[in-house]
């Protein structure tokens, strides 16, 4: 999959999301279902607001990597471009204290049959944004604040013209931390749930980049 530095354009919308809990999904405090038909209003996009935050080695030293506990995780920011279709993953500090993100998610995809891939590492970033030339340095959280990291999957397998097979639901971890959250795979941007292709290589499309300040995404 190509990664190129172009910033997805934006049109104007809203996203919720989209917890889950349906028969067969894995089992979480999450109760919500995702629907199985894409709705039938027109995808529109928005981009998440901004958030104060600090990087580099002073917010590095001075707090603790945040834990689960701490944090709300959300897709946000769905949508579809130059045959990618992914999403933001916000991460926000609800905690009293600052607390810091050092890298890449752990993300874990999984279809409707029970079938799981993890997302590889997009070192420089994706066509959604989060790109950088230089190793990723530490997203200093204060109280409040948020940082984001891009999960993106190709929407063509490799020699095929048949649709993908789709992913139903994925589970979050926050860099350096063992808690976890599911989320619903659907992306009402794209109209669709995150496709399950298979790259040239022979291996899933899906990756994650590391958490970038919204400076780093296209807002």
């Amino acid at each position: 999959m190509g990664r190129i530095s172009t910033k997805l354009a934006i049109v104007n919308g809203a996203f919720a999301v989209i917890a889950v809990s349906a028969c067969g999904a894995p089992s979480s405090g999450l109760t919500a279902a995702p629907s199985t038909s894409a709705p039938s209003a027109t995808p529109t996009m928005t981009a998440p607001s901004s958030s104060p935050h600090t990087r580099g080695p002073v917010a590095h030293g001075r707090a603790k990597i945040c834990q689960a506990s701490a944090l709300t995780i959300a897709l946000v920011h769905s949508g579809a471009v130059a045959g990618q279709v992914g999403a933001y993953i916000k991460f926000t500090n609800h905690g009293r204290t600052d607390c810091r993100l050092d890298g890449w998610p752990s993300v874990e995809a999984e279809t409707v049959t029970a079938k799981s891939a993890s997302a590889s590492r997009a070192v420089h970033g994706t066509m959604f944004g989060a790109w950088q030339y230089e190793p990723p340095e530490p997203v200093l959280l204060k109280p409040g604040a948020s940082g984001y990291a891009v999960v993106a999957a190709g929407d063509h397998s490799i020699n095929t013209s048949a649709r993908c097979p789709t992913y139903r639901w994925l589970r979050v971890h926050a860099p350096g931390t063992s808690g976890h959250v599911i989320l619903s795979a659907w992306l009402p941007g794209a109209t669709t749930f995150m496709p399950a292709c298979i790259s040239v290589a022979g291996s899933p499309e899906i990756e994650i980049s590391a958490v970038v300040p919204l400076s780093h995404l296209a807002h």
